[in-house]
């Protein structure tokens, strides 16, 4: 396995997690105004409950974002990307769709940008894209 697809496997391991972590927090949010519209109040159990599990979802997806930063600040911070093999080229396009995905749905502030156009001008742009 060469080193691209190892990014690209932990890039899809990450996007997993934030999706499943994201699903949580909005069905965390809705749960809890669900329960204030029943008339729970802000110090019945259920609220504060639901408050402290979104409280320790947010604090899940700021590492997961973390472990995002890391991963590409250490496996993809490169100016020089060498490619070795059609599988490092089909690894690059994974990743560059995967980094893509989780900017858009999880990240926009995050400074991907700067990974997803090192990407494209390695690995121009195919029309399945």
């Amino acid at each position: 396995m060469s080193s691209f697809s190892d990014v690209f496997a932990e890039l899809r391991l990450l996007q997993s997690h934030l999706k499943s972590s994201g699903n949580r927090l909005w069905c965390l949010k809705e749960t809890l105004a669900v329960a204030y519209r029943q008339g729970q109040k802000e110090n019945d159990f259920l609220p504060r409950r639901l408050r402290v599990l979104k409280t320790e979802e947010q604090l899940k997806m700021e590492r997961l974002l973390h472990q995002l930063n890391l991963l590409i600040s250490t496996r993809l911070d490169s100016t020089f990307i060498a490619l070795d093999s059609d599988d490092d080229i089909k690894a690059l396009g994974g990743i560059r769709r995967t980094i893509r995905y989780i900017r858009n749905a999880f990240a926009e502030d995050l400074s991907l940008g700067i990974t997803l156009t090192r990407l494209n001008r390695t690995l121009p742009l195919s029309s399945g894209e």
